[in-house]
């Protein structure tokens, strides 16, 4: 795991951070949020369970890179999500 470097506009990233977020909320394993720092959509990840694990902070950011990588192999126009 590690920092994931993406080129495109920022509305693009924004765009993709979004359905990240969505992507996320659909599968149901952990609450990932979004906010706007410094005008970019940010995800926004916050663990307040003491039950919460190492582990299950791993299998959130593995999940959110194969959700970002999986999203990002689709072309994101003025926002949308279009399936290439």
């Amino acid at each position: 795991m590690g920092k994931v470097e993406l080129s495109g506009s920022p509305e693009t990233l924004n765009a993709l951070n979004q359905h990240i977020v969505e992507a996320m909320i659909a599968d149901g394993y952990a609450l990932v949020l979004s906010t706007v720092l410094r005008g970019n959509t940010v995800l926004r990840l916050c663990m307040n369970n003491p039950r919460t694990t190492d582990n299950d902070i791993r299998e959130t950011i593995a999940r959110l890179e194969n959700i970002g990588a999986t999203l990002s192999g689709e072309r994101f126009i003025t926002g949308r999500c279009v399936h290439a």
